[in-house]
């Protein structure tokens, strides 16, 4: 079972909340703290007078949390052999596995690598199901990515081929952060266990109340246009009753007639793939010892896309010039457990570093440690979660960690320690960090994003919130509001608790 299905019933130690609404709130309502301590130690929730609350993280990582990421059975051993391109004969055994009859739980098998390097030249590819490449002890296998053209090490991706149907309007007027339920103008073509996109637009006056249509010197491309940051979570029906349907997960975004009419559509999406895992080995990436800033060498040890319910654990990184592991848009409900990354080489700028980084939903890094990133535990552009990182360690980092584009929804830092720089939750080009990318917007803490966030005696950066009703919950610490450093009591737009 996911470590979070447990550790929300139980203690919390610090967040943010923060939940946008062109909806007034009740002004004659006494507000209640968001999160209540039980006298058993358990944890409860209070919503606001229009419902919503702090959004159920538990359900990030593999399965939903429901189910322990498995052990495969072992089909094939690869031997270490002579001291050559190993690509081949590795890629052989993980095509066949492929062709072996997955079990009642979608596994096929593991492929098992010894003790030893193996020399990598070209790109290993993972693109069935039930596929686990398992080495025999982190310390022990060592796969090494030689070459000049930084090519991804471990590319995992299904196909896609995802065929939405036509959308269904939302009924509710306004649906609330943490909400599962949702009212459809018809359901005659839904049935319980469809796989659906609830679909949340950006419209222009939603940006206008945000103030993002432009970031100084007038209108230009740096300014949010309408369309440009809608969100879709990826979610699946449980229950219809009458014109409404119940989804397995909670969305982290309100969803408000306001700013424009939501859908849902169902899709099907056989090109997914699904139950795969790296695990107990080493990824090393060679590269010019008389360059420390060399980037002709691997940017990306593994790569996620078109992909659900799979992991990666156990596993140390080194000299990567990009990222450790990066979960595309495209993957939902992935796991990223005890890894660590290790000196990394590369220029010191955008799109470099980003150690453990996802643009995907319901994923889950933890007890994860980082040292000399950029972005150490990044979340990308409109990534609709939830997404969390727990028990996350940055050492030494260039900058920050956080969200690093536009619109990510519902993020949970929760006792991640960033020694040496910040937590930052804001519009990146207003702290004067225009080497993140060409995108300066960044924002994690305004309208219709919830976040927790723990701050264990480091900085809290956030800017540019704008409006709404907000909640920040602190154990130690302090936060840095628009560059100025002021005590969390003095924080306008948040009550604290």
């Amino acid at each position: 079972m996911n470590i979070l299905k447990i550790f929300y019933s139980s203690v919390l130690l610090g967040g943010l909340y923060t939940p946008y609404t062109g909806f007034a709130q009740d002004k004659n309502q006494k507000p209640l703290s968001p999160i209540i301590v039980q006298p058993d130690g358990k944890l409860s929730y209070s919503a606001d007078s229009l419902g919503n609350r702090v959004p159920d993280f538990s359900y990030a990582g593999y399965m939903a949390g429901e189910k322990p990421i498995p052990l495969a059975p072992v089909k094939v051993i690869v031997p270490l052999g002579r001291d050559d391109d190993a690509t081949a004969r590795i890629q052989l055994a993980i095509d066949y596995v492929a062709s072996l009859p997955a079990d009642k739980n979608g596994l096929r098998g593991a492929v098992l690598l010894q003790k030893g390097k193996y020399r990598i030249l070209g790109q290993l590819r993972i693109n069935a199901s039930g596929i686990v490449l398992r080495g025999s002890g982190v310390n022990n296998t060592i796969l090494i990515g030689e070459g000049t053209d930084r090519e991804t090490l471990i590319r995992i991706s299904g196909m896609n081929e995802k065929k939405l149907s036509p959308p269904i309007n939302v009924l509710n007027a306004y649906v609330p952060v943490n909400a599962k339920n949702l009212s459809l103008k018809s359901i005659k073509d839904l049935k319980v266990g469809d796989e659906v996109v609830v679909h949340r637009p950006s419209t222009q006056k939603w940006i206008r109340v945000l103030g993002t249509e432009t970031f100084g010197g007038g209108i230009s491309a740096l300014g949010w246009k309408p369309g440009e940051r809608d969100l879709y979570f990826d979610r699946k029906i449980v229950s219809i009753n009458a014109n409404s349907i119940t989804l397995d997960a909670p969305i982290t975004t309100a969803l408000d007639t306001t700013y424009g009419i939501s859908t849902v559509a169902s899709y099907l999406w056989p090109g997914r793939i699904q139950q795969v895992g790296i695990e107990n080995l080493s990824c090393e990436s060679t590269f010019d010892n008389n360059n420390p800033r060399d980037e002709a060498h691997r940017w990306m040890a593994i790569t996620m896309e078109n992909i659900q319910d799979a992991w990666v654990r156990q596993v140390n990184f080194k000299h990567f010039a990009g990222s450790a592991v990066d979960l595309l848009e495209s993957s939902k409900r992935i796991t990223v457990e005890d890894c660590k990354s290790l000196s990394p080489v590369s220029e010191i700028g955008g799109q470099r570093r980003y150690t453990f980084f996802t643009s995907g939903q319901q994923t889950l890094f933890q007890r994860c440690y980082a040292e000399n990133g950029y972005h150490d535990f990044a979340v990308g552009f409109c990534a609709p979660g939830p997404n969390a990182f727990v028990q996350c360690q940055s050492d030494s980092p260039i900058s920050f960690s956080g969200t690093i584009d536009s619109w990510a929804s519902g993020v949970l830092f929760d006792v991640v320690s960033v020694d040496g720089n910040a937590l930052h939750f804001g519009i990146v080009g207003k702290m004067g960090r225009a080497q993140v990318g060409v995108q300066p917007t960044v924002f994690s803490g305004n309208a219709l994003l919830p976040a927790l966030i723990v701050i264990n005696h480091q900085r809290l950066t956030i800017t540019h919130m704008h409006a709404g009703h907000n909640f920040l919950v602190m154990d130690t610490g302090k936060a840095l509001m628009n560059k100025s450093s002021r005590e969390a009591s003095t924080m306008p737009n948040y009550q604290i608790v």
